[in-house]
């Protein structure tokens, strides 16, 4: 249960998109566009992986920046 409600939490990551104008564009890739969403953001996450206390929250953040197609 504690792995999935950080997992889930992953989902917070999501809040830079109310702060986008339009608020959803379903042409537009978040990577790149959203403030957490960026490359040194996902690298830090990435970099998060390694630490035994936040590693399943930055896993949930590596789901949540998913690669657009």
């Amino acid at each position: 249960m504690k792995a999935w409600l950080l997992l889930a939490a992953g989902i917070i990551l999501d809040i830079d998109h109310l702060f986008a104008v339009p608020i959803y564009d379903p042409d537009r890739c978040s990577i790149g566009f959203h403030l957490l969403h960026t490359y040194p953001a996902i690298a830090l996450y990435g970099i998060l992986v390694f630490i035994p206390k936040v590693r399943l929250l930055a896993i949930g953040f590596l789901i949540q920046c998913k690669i657009c197609y």
